[in-house]
């Protein structure tokens, strides 16, 4: 419809104009010199030819083209004013009054209808939302009021001249006005066209502009960033560098080792760069009456600018912004309609699976307090992405989100030694209660987010798909959802949902300790499925560089890990059945004790004198 509505503005437009070139002789005449002028008098003679038949056979014709264009006027005037103006403007500013609106659109309504010369100053973190909740406020509660708006990048912007020129040309590609778009039919005509246009267009000067127009100035905080950032960009590499290491070798190193030491704040050294905006904000205000808006990370530059300048200079009123903690619907929902490659049934899919997980998501992002909606952005858009490029089953969405969710958001907290030994497919909730059973993690915020999230089914889908958008490299995706399909999950499914024992054919040592670690009533029912059923003594997660692999230690890490505290080698029917199964298994005997201390040396201690009494019994038998 608006390009119908385009076309024909500009095709109306057109032919008004050359109906009045043409409706009267003195403007006939002056036509006919420039046509012989440029061209010849054969082409002038053939033009008023056409222009004479047209006018005998088609005035029925031309008379309802003009009726037709005035009524669209009129249709459009009362569009533009009655229904735009009077409703829709209406409902905005009903919406705006609600309860339920956030005080931040208020507070910027209330400031653009003050009378008050002074600029709105609306802070925030990096990510917060500062831009989204400018763009949102015009686009869903200012968006038909009859004022305009200019919005300028301050990112790179230095020195009055460059500054202006950038909203020199910010007017010019704003102005939507009639002479404008004359001016564009006229630049198309040839030869002239350029000319005629380079003397009749405006200048955009400051004092062109209607007075009331609002501005805002976006990103105020890099005009001229120096400082430390070179430092974030190589720690940002530092960690990419980490997770390639990882994906190599499988092993992480503490990024606490590698990084620098000198974390300051990112410094602006050049102020009269900022002081040029600042006077030109200042003479929108006061000399022009115009209504300014700065976005601003006030954490980026001294507190003693901010003060002076924002506070003293400008007057502004100020507005910290914080992310909204339930942003992700309407985020992950912007996102995907901005991508057309997915089909209506995908993207019904998608949608659908974004709404299940949403209050799971909101919770640990607010949780996190990371509050950069940029990284949540990127987050959403890397999990479309894979799904996007791969064709992935939607069985596997949840595996994949929460993948990539987690590690982002460990990954941005120096936190990455959490994956140390987690394997594709393993459950991540169940990982990380393991690990903090045997307090092998830091109690934080971050980790502890992991606790809060509902959706405990989760599958790890392995770095390379995880990393995939931070790192850049191609993952295999089919390859790893493969590996997730071949890992053997053992009792997690029970662990996290805190069933009964199921019955399967090989159980897993560690599950066993980690739920007799939990529940210790438990301990006849599992010692019976250790002494009639098949064991796996592996164990997953975070072995030890300095044993063997064939170690009886190795084996029987899970018993030392989780249950050291709980007297179980009091317990000796229990204890037996353990070394029964193990010698039966690895056939070990006579273990050195001299290499263990506490618990794990009485462990062993315990296993040599079962084994001395097992020999003492078989030379009695015989």
């Amino acid at each position: 419809m608006k390009k119908i509505v385009k076309v024909f503005n500009s095709l109306s437009i057109t032919n008004i104009i050359i109906y009045l070139m043409f409706m009267y002789d003195s403007s006939r005449e002056t036509i006919k010199k420039l046509i012989i002028f440029i061209f010849n008098d054969n082409i002038a003679s053939k033009i008023s030819e056409i222009y004479e038949q047209i006018i005998k056979y088609c005035k029925v014709e031309i008379y309802l083209f003009i009726i037709s264009i005035m009524v669209y006027f009129v249709f459009f005037l009362i569009r533009k004013y009655l229904y735009q103006n009077k409703y829709l403007k209406r409902k905005q500013l009903k919406e705006l009054k609600s309860e339920e609106t956030q005080k931040v659109y208020k507070s910027i309504y209330e400031y653009l209808n003050s009378k008050d010369k002074r600029a709105f100053l609306l802070i925030g973190d990096w990510g917060s939302g500062k831009t989204y909740t400018i763009n949102r406020f015009f686009n869903n509660y200012y968006k038909y009021q009859n004022r305009k708006v200019y919005k300028i990048s301050c990112f790179g912007l230095e020195g009055r001249e460059t500054i202006l020129k950038e909203m020199k040309t910010i007017f010019e590609t704003e102005d939507d006005s009639i002479t404008k778009k004359i001016l564009n039919l006229i630049n198309k005509i040839p030869i002239i066209g350029d000319f005629l246009v380079g003397i009749l267009k405006s200048d955009y000067e400051l004092k062109d502009i209607s007075q009331n127009s609002i501005f805002i100035f976006d990103d105020f905080e890099r005009i001229t960033p120096l400082g430390d950032i070179n430092d974030r960009i190589n720690k940002r590499k530092m960690r990419r560098a980490l997770t390639r290491l990882q994906m190599s070798n499988r092993r992480m190193y503490n990024t606490s080792e590698h990084r620098s030491s000198d974390e300051s704040s990112v410094e602006y050294q050049v102020l009269s760069r900022y002081n040029v905006v600042i006077g030109i904000i200042n003479e929108l205000v006061d000399r022009y009456d115009m209504k300014v808006i700065i976005l601003c990370n006030t954490n980026e530059i001294s507190k003693t600018f901010v003060h002076e300048m924002f506070e003293c200079k400008l007057d502004c009123k100020k507005f910290r912004i914080v992310s909204n903690e339930k942003i992700f619907i309407e985020l992950s929902n912007k996102i995907l309609d901005n991508n057309m490659d997915f089909s209506l049934e995908k993207k019904g899919q998608l949608v659908k699976f974004f709404y299940d997980i949403s209050d799971d998501i909101n919770k640990i992002w607010h949780n996190t307090r990371i509050e950069n909606i940029r990284i949540l952005s990127g987050i959403i858009s890397a999990f479309l992405e894979l799904v996007e490029n791969n064709d992935v089953d939607s069985n596997y969405y949840l595996d994949i989100f929460y993948s990539i969710y987690v590690y982002h958001i460990l990954y941005y907290n120096d936190e990455l030694d959490f994956f140390r030994n987690l394997n594709t497919g393993q459950n991540i909730y169940c990982y990380y209660q393991k690990l903090k059973k045997i307090e092998r993690i830091k109690e934080n915020d971050i980790i502890l987010s992991i606790e809060d999230t509902r959706n405990k089914k989760a599958k790890w889908v392995g770095i390379e798909i995880a990393s995939n958008w931070l790192v850049g490299e191609n993952a295999n995706c089919i390859l790893n959802l493969q590996k997730m399909d071949d890992y053997d999950i053992g009792l997690e499914d029970y662990i996290v949902e805190n069933k009964e024992i199921p019955k399967i054919a090989k159980y897993r040592f560690d599950d066993l300790m980690y739920i007799l670690s939990c529940d210790n009533t438990k301990i006849d029912e599992i010692q019976e499925i250790i002494d009639k059923k098949t064991i796996d003594f592996e164990y997953r997660n975070y072995k030890r560089r300095n044993i063997e692999e064939d170690s009886l230690l190795l084996k029987i890490k899970p018993l030392t890990e989780y249950i050291k505290n709980n007297n179980i080698l009091e317990n000796q029917d229990f204890i037996t059945v353990i070394f029964k199964k193990i010698y039966e298994t690895y056939q070990y005997k006579n273990i050195d004790i001299n290499s263990y201390i506490g618990f794990e040396q009485n462990l062993i201690k315990k296993y040599n004198e079962w084994i001395k009494s097992k020999e003492i019994s078989e030379l009695d038998k015989k």
